[in-house]
């Protein structure tokens, strides 16, 4: 290579004062009537100080010999640090191996005449930032004609264009991949003329995967040849549902190349591109979700099955308490179909008037639940039904109400024989309290005919066997009259004593509360027990059966406190409990007894008026309660539920039509 000694000199800014260096000296200015260099001067003069345009000389040796301005602001270095030396290669370009190929380079185009080459090179500025420069490198030698070994070179600051293209590499690599590595399969075809689908145009690697087939083999067929469920005729109704809409989304089969079909849901999109219209459709494999599917459905139909043969109705409801679910218990005991509930809000059609409580109700059991409340409602023809009802939140993981499940017991046929039961206690207590009445007329009656008859003959016969015996004053036979008279006086006495054991006829004649003082101061004569009678009853509408048990219960009790208590003293009360219930109660402070003997109250002799109170109170609807310990005294009282006869006799009644329909 010949080597050149250039002479350094100042290089004027202005394009018309610019000078080149010269192996003979000569100037730009001593050359402008040559033709050539004119043209030259020209383009040289409009690059020099173009704000878009980098312009560098470099000569043979790799020298930089001129540095524009825009090479100035681009690289922050000045034409004053970089002229005349090398150094300008290790400040733009740090990396050394790649600055050797660029030196090489720039020698090969400097000793080439003609030689010309574009190329990219990425040059680093003072303030560390990277520019991408498009350089034009050309020969120098034909233009000036040999005077200078060198090479001009002509760039462009192409870094932003060159980061879009970056970018742009980087999404469309992006996409590719993608694009490639989508599970799915992705196909674009064309629109025939005649509405049916063109041939592929591009498709993925997940739809060669799909279909077991290579991407050129894939893209020299169409959707119907691939379309084992869509017939060729029916394709043309797809592609105007998706002109007409944009998408569409179906499910279809697709033949796989060993005869394979796949299930799978396609989505097709329309689009346009350059005026044509495009199809681009999406096909996801089906099989796993239509297996889910199909075991999903098999468990419902199992669950439902379980649930259909279920005795208890079943229903659930979402959180905004809609039907979501009959079984068919709901159906049979409810006489809704499912389709007239399912879909349907609160309140429900079985729901009574009670709107707000069954509301308020609703709202607990899916928030909290509930466990076997009873509930009346209405069937579909008007029946009242019973039923018990739980209800079971069912939550999702963030606490969220999914849905809520209740299940409902019927208890129709429980209470109607419950109310079977009771209807037919009532009619026991009224029978027995009828019985009760009609054995009391009885004992009155044969209290009555005693005192009417026998009672009569005794005084009559007294009456005759007084005189008879004033007749025969002073005869042998005064003794025996008066034996005989003796006998009749104490059959009367026990005959009055019977017929008061039979009826006491002061319960009819008299007040229950007079009939009661009578008993209280009879019984304190005749045993000498102090009895202290409160009466806080306020009322004697009682009907007779209740005074009848009362007073017998009254007498009974008194007695057991006078053979058992080993007392003197007694308190009786009788009371109101409530506006239905009387009560009478007998309190002693004798010796008491133990509380567990009374589970031995039906086989001790002494006890049978306590257990017949007991039994007797129990048939009127009451019960006892006893009070006692040893040594403590004891108190019995008796509750006793007061309903008018005439009431009880219409619910008999009732009862007794119910029966007879």
């Amino acid at each position: 290579m010949k080597e050149n000694k250039w002479e350094e000199r100042e290089y004027a800014r202005s394009c018309r004062q610019i000078s080149l260096p010269f192996e003979d000296g000569l100037s730009f200015l001593e050359r402008k009537d040559d033709s050539m260099f004119q043209d030259f001067s020209i383009w040289f003069n409009a690059s020099l100080d173009h704000p878009d345009l980098l312009l560098s000389l470099i000569d043979e040796d790799g020298c930089l010999r001129f540095w524009n301005s825009t090479a100035e602001r681009i690289s922050g270095y000045s034409s004053d640090s970089l002229l005349g030396s090398r150094k300008w290669l290790s400040l733009l370009y740090p990396d050394s191996e790649y600055r050797q190929r660029m030196l090489s380079s720039l020698r090969m185009i400097a000793l080439v005449k003609g030689a010309s080459v574009t190329v990219e090179t990425k040059i680093q500025g003072k303030d560390s930032r990277f520019h991408t420069i498009l350089w034009v490198c050309s020969n120098m030698t034909p233009m000036l004609e040999n005077h200078l070994a060198g090479v001009v070179c002509l760039g462009v600051d192409i870094t932003a264009r060159w980061e879009r293209e970056k970018n742009l590499t980087e999404r469309v690599a992006t996409m590719s991949a993608l694009f490639d590595n989508m599970a799915d399969g992705v196909f674009l075809h064309e629109v025939d003329e005649d509405g049916c689908p063109g041939p592929f145009i591009e498709v993925n690697e997940g739809a060669c995967r799909m279909l077991g087939v290579k991407r050129e083999d894939l893209l020299a067929m169409s959707p119907i040849s691939i379309d084992a469920q869509i017939q060729r005729e029916e394709m043309p109704s797809v592609v105007i549902d998706i002109f007409r809409k944009g998408h569409h989304t179906f499910q279809t089969l697709l033949k796989k190349r060993g005869g394979d079909i796949v299930p799978v849901e396609i989505h097709s999109h329309l689009f346009s591109f350059q005026g044509k219209p495009y199809i681009l459709s999406i096909a996801r494999d089906d099989s796993e979700r239509r297996k889910n599917e199909e075991v999903l459905l098999e468990n419902h139909k199992f669950s439902s099955s379980i649930l259909d043969k279920s005795p208890n109705a079943v229903f659930v409801i979402g959180p905004d308490t809609r039907i979501q679910y009959v079984n068919e218990s709901f159906v049979r005991q409810f006489g809704f179909q499912a389709e007239e509930i399912v879909g349907r809000p609160a309140p429900y059609p079985w729901w009574r008037s009670d709107y707000w409580i069954n509301m308020g109700e609703l709202r607990v059991a899916m928030h909290d639940g509930i466990v076997g409340k009873e509930k009346h409602f209405i069937r579909k023809d008007g029946e009242e039904i019973w039923g018990e009802i739980t209800a079971v939140p069912i939550r999702e993981e963030d606490s969220r109400l999914r849905f809520c499940v209740l299940t409902w017991k019927d208890l129709t046929t429980y209470k109607k024989l419950q109310e079977e039961l009771r209807l037919n206690q009532h009619q026991l207590q009224y029978l027995s309290s009828e019985l009760y009445v009609a054995e009391e007329r009885e004992r009155r009656r044969i209290s009555t005919d005693l005192h009417d008859s026998v009672g009569q003959n005794l005084a009559l016969s007294r009456i005759k066997l007084e005189m008879l015996k004033k007749r025969t004053k002073g005869r042998d036979h005064q003794g025996a009259i008066d034996d005989v008279l003796s006998l009749i006086n104490r059959s009367i006495q026990e005959m009055r004593t019977l017929i008061f054991e039979l009826s006491p006829p002061m319960l009819f004649e008299l007040s229950f509360h007079a009939a009661v003082e009578w008993l209280v101061e009879k019984m304190e004569e005749e045993h000498g027990l102090c009895i202290l009678f409160k009466d806080l009853l306020m009322s004697d509408e009682i009907p007779m059966d209740i005074k009848i048990f009362l007073f017998r219960a009254l007498r009974e009790l008194v007695m057991n406190i006078i053979k058992h208590a080993n007392t003197t003293e007694a308190v009786v009360t009788l009371s109101r409990f409530d506006p239905w219930t009387i009560t009478l109660e007998v309190k002693d402070n004798g010796v008491g007894f133990d509380l567990s003997s009374l589970r031995e109250l039906g086989r001790d002799p002494s006890n049978f008026g306590l257990l017949s109170i007991r039994e007797r109170v129990n048939y009127l609807g009451g019960f006892m309660q006893i009070q006692t310990l040893p040594g403590e005294g004891t108190k019995i009282s008796l509750f006793v539920p007061v309903e008018g006869e005439e009431e009880r006799s219409s619910e008999i009644d009732e009862k007794s039509q119910d029966s007879a329909c």
